[in-house]
């Protein structure tokens, strides 16, 4: 049995972890990037406390050999033949057939139809959200010294 994973947040390496348990299985796993972000602590990278290689993890050692993991976004998944096609990092587009699928692609931010939200307001949704509000940090505390 072929499992597809899309994403490789927390619950896309839950599932590939305990799928790739089952000899049975051959699990794929698609991320759009190699590491996996410790959401629950972005905000720590924010306020300068920890770097950003501090919260992100290989993806691939985490899992080890028994899941294969994929590098790349999903461009199309074609539903009745139960393939997808995956663009990988270096542009090139590759066919991955699965028995099952699992999205696991995550979430994003929602402003509710109020005027003005996403224009002035600032994302912490990963490391590089919570890189660039550290960098607004530290531009505002240095305006704000008086000498």
């Amino acid at each position: 049995m072929r499992v597809l994973i899309l994403g490789a947040g927390y619950a896309g390496i839950f599932a590939a972890s305990n799928l790739c348990k089952n000899e049975n299985v051959k699990v794929t796993l698609v991320n759009d990037g190699p590491k996996l972000q410790l959401l629950q602590n972005i905000h720590r990278v924010a306020s300068g406390e920890v770097q950003p290689k501090d919260i992100s993890l290989d993806i691939e050692r985490i899992l080890g050999k028994d899941v294969i993991f994929v590098n790349g976004k999903c461009k199309t998944v074609d539903l009745v033949a139960e393939q997808a096609e995956i663009i990988l990092e270096s542009g090139t587009a590759q066919i991955i057939q699965y028995d099952y699928l699992i999205i696991a692609i995550g979430a994003k931010n929602a402003y509710f139809g109020i005027k003005g939200a996403r224009e002035n307001t600032l994302s912490l949704r990963s490391v590089d959200d919570s890189i660039k509000l550290d960098r607004i940090i530290q531009y505002l505390r240095r305006g704000s010294i008086v000498n």
